[in-house]
């Protein structure tokens, strides 16, 4: 994947973000959204959905790894557990509750609809 004009340079050159037009930071958040196979992190970017609770923070604020539960070498898929006020997703995401049945896709793999 290409991230072309997210407010941050990916290429080491720079050139993903070198013809985009300066946008402030409220006109940014007003339009950001991520296509449906993606997580909007925290700091606006989108990452693949592959890319939350894998152990590795692919957003610069770590928000694709903050409601994972905790994982370690011996844990596996059907230990893992959210706090008690949240729900966890088939794909071991942890959201809010009140986010379960609401209507949208907050797991990413629909699990919570």
């Amino acid at each position: 994947m290409i991230w072309v004009c997210d407010l941050e340079e990916d290429c080491s050159d720079g050139s993903d973000e070198t013809t985009c037009s300066e946008l402030s930071s409220s006109t940014t958040e007003s339009i950001k959204t991520c296509k449906e196979f993606q997580f909007l992190c925290s700091d606006g970017r989108c990452v693949p959905l592959q890319w939350v609770c894998d152990l590795d923070e692919d957003c610069s604020d770590g928000s694709d790894e903050a409601s994972c539960p905790e994982l370690s070498s011996s844990t596996t898929e059907s230990s893992m557990t959210c706090s008690e006020d949240n729900f966890r997703c088939k794909n071991g995401l942890c959201i809010p509750r009140i986010q379960n049945c609401d209507g949208e896709d907050d797991c990413g793999d629909s699990s919570d609809e």
